[in-house]
């Protein structure tokens, strides 16, 4: 190669450099944070936490009124749950929700009562309120464009030790935020800007998503740039007979010359998963050869509420402390997902007894046949179906959360002879189904087991993979600074030069 391409390639590589080292070094050091703490969210399992025990079933009424009450409409989802002294059911159909009230002579709790929101907030926290600011504006810890329909928001301020701030909902009374001042510290060092989470720039989605990989892009140029030249300088090197695998001898340079050998390819996948992270592979890498897809597949043939042989009545008499009762299925097999203040609790809704839902193999294996049957590409194709009991995580079948590991295996793994090599993991205890196909692993790739190094036995070792990413993030750390250190050392040159 020419002495005048690597250098203008070093000057591209440079001038990206200058611009993007910051990013970078803020990226890393985030990485590590990112590791312990997440933007503070309010996720469904927080609602869960505060709402009431279900209790008494004496008021309940029949599936059939229930149905009544929702206009005969079929339900695409139904649950139960109790809040703020009212037991009601959302019963969703293909066009509205309706909710409905156990007793139909309650009236359901509404926002403008004089009262609502101190309900709500003392169900939520026991503090004194230091302050109420009303928002006519997204804010900082609800940066999300989704939220501008809940304005104005009311935001207050409690006075304990935690500095806790909860943002309701003027439209619907629903806690939308609950921060703590521990949280909002710890976003401010990692989630905020490891994900550019500045509200002026998140609430407009689609333009957070393009600034986030033109710069992720433009990144991945740098690093390639940089790795360029780095193994150039190093072959040039080894070519004169000298010893060693840098050629320069000021300290910063060879740190960042060594350091971009070391890291460099790390902070290209880094830096390339995190833009995939807002964008999936192009179809014609990812298409799959399958006309219908198999989770949704799994979850068709929903039997109405009316059709499950257990009544709910009897499963809440059976569980009085359940905070929600949920209608689920899994194909034509019906079951109800019980919340309580501890647990979840899955009970087969197929006969008239309470036992725990247990769906054997052989069931499994008939919902897999049913669709490689009714499915136009492969149904007069002979798909081989191999099963076996998997009593161990692998890179695609792994559990989120320490929490769910002890629900999550043994799980039945069927491997299906298709084109798009497609692995169902059926777990029988929640009739939980994850599909796996080429297009599904390719991104999984993409973005998750680079970015997160979420792969093979690291997703069952928790303390290696943390160590592992540290060491990483340390060193992508090291090689962003000493190329801080270079460009400010570059620039005092040239202003040197100026006078």
């Amino acid at each position: 190669m020419s002495n005048k391409l690597t250098n203008w390639i070093l000057a591209t590589h440079r001038v990206l450099g200058w611009l993007l080292c910051l990013l970078f070094l803020m990226w890393f050091l985030s990485g590590i944070v990112m590791l312990y703490h997440r933007f503070p969210r309010v996720y469904e399992s927080d609602r869960l936490e505060h709402l009431e025990a279900i209790g008494t079933t004496d008021t309940l009424p029949s599936i059939f009124d229930l149905q009544a009450m929702a206009d005969n409409k079929s339900a695409r989802s139904l649950r139960m749950e109790r809040y703020l002294g009212q037991t009601y059911f959302k019963w969703q159909t293909k066009d509205s929700l309706y909710t409905l009230m156990a007793d139909s002579t309650q009236l359901l709790h509404n926002i403008t009562e004089p009262d609502y929101k101190e309900k709500v907030i003392a169900s939520w926290i026991k503090a004194p309120i230091l302050k109420i600011d009303t928002l006519s504006l997204l804010d900082q810890w609800i940066p999300f464009g989704s939220m501008k329909a809940e304005l104005p928001i009311y935001r207050y301020h409690f006075n304990d030790t935690e500095r806790h701030q909860l943002y309701l909902s003027s439209k619907t009374g629903r806690v939308l935020q609950f921060t703590t001042k521990s949280e909002r510290f710890w976003a401010w060092l990692g989630a905020i800007p490891h994900w550019i989470y500045f509200y002026q720039l998140r609430q407009n989605a689609e333009l957070w998503s393009d600034v986030v990989i033109y710069l992720s892009g433009a990144g991945c140029i740098m690093v390639i740039l940089g790795l360029w030249v780095g193994f150039v300088r190093l072959i040039q090197h080894r070519q004169h007979g000298k010893d060693g695998i840098t050629p320069y001898k000021k300290k910063w340079y060879r740190w960042h010359h060594v350091g971009g050998l070391v890291f460099g390819i790390f902070c290209l996948t880094f830096v390339f998963s995190g833009m995939m992270s807002m964008m999936d592979l192009p179809s014609w890498i990812t298409h799959s050869h399958l006309q219908n897809n198999p989770s949704r597949f799994m979850q068709a043939a929903a039997p109405q509420p009316t059709d499950y042989v257990l009544d709910y009545r009897k499963v809440a008499s059976a569980y009085p402390n359940a905070l929600q009762i949920q209608w689920s299925h899994l194909r034509e097999h019906p079951f109800y997902i019980v919340t309580t203040s501890d647990d979840v609790l899955y009970v087969d809704a197929n006969n008239n007894d309470i036992r725990p839902l247990n769906i054997d193999r052989d069931e499994f294996l008939h919902y897999v046949k049913s669709f490689y049957s009714t499915d136009s590409t492969t149904r007069d194709s002979h798909i081989n179906l191999h099963v076996e009991e998997l009593d161990h995580f692998e890179t695609y079948y792994r559990a989120r959360s320490n929490i769910e590991t002890n629900k999550l295996l043994p799980v039945w793994k069927i491997t299906a002879s298709d084109t798009d090599n497609s692995v169902f993991y059926m777990n029988p205890r929640n009739a939980s189904v994850r599909y796996v196909d080429r297009s599904s692993r390719l991104n999984y790739w993409a973005y998750t087991a680079l970015h997160r190094m979420r792969i093979g036995f690291l997703n069952s070792h928790s303390t290696l993979r943390k160590s592992l990413i540290w060491v990483l993030m340390i060193g992508g750390a090291t090689v962003s600074c000493t190329g801080i250190v270079l460009g400010i050392n570059r620039f005092r040159r040239w202003f040197k030069r100026k006078k």
